[in-house]
């Protein structure tokens, strides 16, 4: 007499079953791992557009605002809610004043007039968590 013991159709199908339960489990978590592997890409590529913005910002100033600071001010305002802007990108204005530096306790006070020539710009990036405090200072 043979007694060797075969399998079962049953314990074969409980079998399968577990390893499809197994495959599936490991196939979603491993996706979720590849997704969360791009964000830190996506986050460089957002800090390196946000960063060209402020650099075009600066260039922006220098090149045809230095005399022209109230005039700067108003095309930069403008500027932020285009999406197709000359800056490079889309961003949120925080803080857009004129300042004036109090030497004595190294402080600034706001206006909302130009009596200055200091401009104290504060912007978010429309994607991302950045933000940049830029100066711009009129001749």
């Amino acid at each position: 007499m043979n007694n060797k013991r075969k399998f079962t159709l049953i314990e074969v199908i409980i079998s399968v079953v577990i390893f499809a339960v197994v495959a599936t489990t490991t196939g979603v978590y491993l996706r979720n791992l590849l997704a969360t592997v791009n964000e830190p890409g996506e986050l460089i590529a957002n800090s390196n557009s946000f960063r060209s913005i402020a650099n075009s910002l600066r260039n922006e100033f220098k090149e045809n605002y230095v005399n022209d600071l109230p005039g700067f001010k108003a095309i930069f305002e403008t500027e932020a809610s285009n999406s197709s802007n000359r800056f490079g990108g889309r961003y949120s204005i925080l803080k857009n004043n004129y300042v004036e530096f109090n030497e004595s306790s190294n402080t600034y006070i706001e206006n909302s007039v130009a009596s200055s020539n200091i401009l104290l710009v504060k912007i978010k990036a429309e994607q991302g968590y950045e933000e940049a405090t830029i100066v711009f200072i009129g001749d």
